[in-house]
């Protein structure tokens, strides 16, 4: 059966200007298959959306009755590649590979599979990824390449991008009660932003305040409904720090898409206090069952805040330096790095700290005695030499089942932000 379509300018959006009939050639075979004849000069139906380009029809891609890409070939699919690409959108790129009833006839059938797979290994070449162009091929009156721009895989399926976030003061500052801290956040779905899979727009920007594991929304804007992909959203927000601070004032930016993906900013952190810097060295001598002795040495960086009521908040990283050899049958791995938590008090004449593990434990790694009593509830007590230098030694004995360890410790903190 065969049915001529003519040209007609009152097809309205449905085709294309110029496009010419469209023969179907239906041959029914067991199992039943349905085999679409199609012209070339037919290109592809109305744009899916606005800014979609308009399809292209390459020919002179194969020599007659071979699937071998010509030498021209590559540039000719480069220039039609590129119209895929567009600011907001990630590239979406169908090539449809035509190929007449006689060729295929004479090929066993084989020619149409054998070219789309020709393009499907030269495509990526030319900086297209797997998920944003299609190949497909269809019996026609005269072969060639017909290049649609269609959308297809059109989930979205990353976090908005967030390009900026910058505050007044910038992080790192140090922050007293009352005063403000002005947040600008800018969000984006754009391909040209980094978004790579389908937009949907971002839907919302959020300001949060972080308290331990908790977070507390500072302020946000909901950009409604239907999101609009292209938008770049900018939203402003101010925290106001509280009359009784924690140490390290956390901010977090966060932005919402369409579908519900968020994407978190890198916690800006300010200091309502004066921050304290500085390294530990501990040497370490443990023997186990009275006979096997070793030696660690563990290198550590602090950073610290002394807040305004004397409470102390920060972080620590442990790096083993050397030593602290498995024992014989020993199956813990050795822990070559973790993190902790300090907390603790400042007096007078000292600061007190105590460590909680937050990375690699003894649980999951052997530490070799570091840190002993601190991670246990006993300080680590350290004099104040100035009003910008703390530092100090102290030797540490202590036992844990059959194990003894002697530790011995240097630490040096500098105050970065007291003037």
């Amino acid at each position: 059966m065969e049915t001529k379509l003519k040209e007609s300018a009152r097809a309205g959006r449905r085709w294309l200007r110029g496009a010419a009939a469209i023969a179907i050639r239906l041959a029914v075979r067991p199992p039943l298959i349905a085999v679409a004849a199609i012209s070339l000069a037919t290109l592809v139906a109305i744009a899916a959306f606005a800014e979609t380009p308009s399809g292209v029809t390459l020919s002179g891609l194969f020599d007659p009755d071979l699937s071998e890409l010509k030498p021209d070939a590559i540039g000719k699919l480069q220039e039609a590649a590129k119209k895929a690409y567009r600011d907001c959108y990630p590239p979406r790129v169908k090539f449809t590979v035509v190929v007449t009833a006689a060729e295929q006839s004479a090929t066993g059938e084989h020619l149409a599979p054998a070219r789309v797979y020709a393009l499907q290994h030269a495509l990526p070449s030319l900086g297209l990824e797997p998920d944003q162009f299609k190949v497909d091929s269809v019996t026609g009156v005269v072969d060639g390449v017909l290049v649609s721009y269609d959308k297809f895989n059109d989930d979205d399926k990353d976090p908005p991008k967030l390009l900026k976030v910058t505050s007044i003061p910038p992080k790192d500052s140090k922050v007293k009660p009352g005063d403000k801290i002005k947040v600008t956040i800018t969000a984006s779905e754009r391909y040209e932003d980094g978004h790579k899979s389908w937009p949907t727009g971002v839907y919302d920007i959020r300001l949060a305040a972080l308290d331990g594991g908790s977070e507390a929304t500072v302020d946000f804007k909901d950009y409604g409904r239907p999101t609009q992909p292209c938008e770049r959203r900018t939203f402003e927000a101010t925290f106001t720090v509280p009359r009784n601070p924690l140490p390290i004032v956390r901010l977090k930016a966060i932005a919402e898409d369409g579908v519900g993906h968020h994407q978190d900013s890198d916690v800006a952190k300010f200091y309502a206090g004066n921050r304290w810097q500085g390294t530990i060295r501990t040497d370490t001598i443990e023997s186990h069952e009275g006979r096997n002795t070793r030696n660690a040495s563990y290198e550590s960086t602090l950073d610290l805040v002394v807040g305004y009521g004397d409470d102390i908040a920060g972080d620590g990283t442990a790096v083993l330096s050397s030593g602290c050899a498995p024992f014989p049958g020993q199956v813990v791995p050795t822990a070559t790095k973790f993190t902790f938590k300090i907390t603790g008090m400042a007096y007078k004449d000292r600061l007190e700290l105590k460590f909680t593990y937050t990375g690699r434990t003894p649980q999951n790694g052997d530490n070799c005695g570091f840190g002993g009593a601190w991670f246990r509830g006993q300080a680590l007590v350290v004099p104040i030499l100035g009003s910008d230098i703390v530092e100090g030694t102290s030797d540490q004995p202590w036992t844990s089942g059959i194990n003894v360890f002697k530790s011995s410790s240097a630490t040096h903190l500098k105050c970065t932000n007291c003037k």
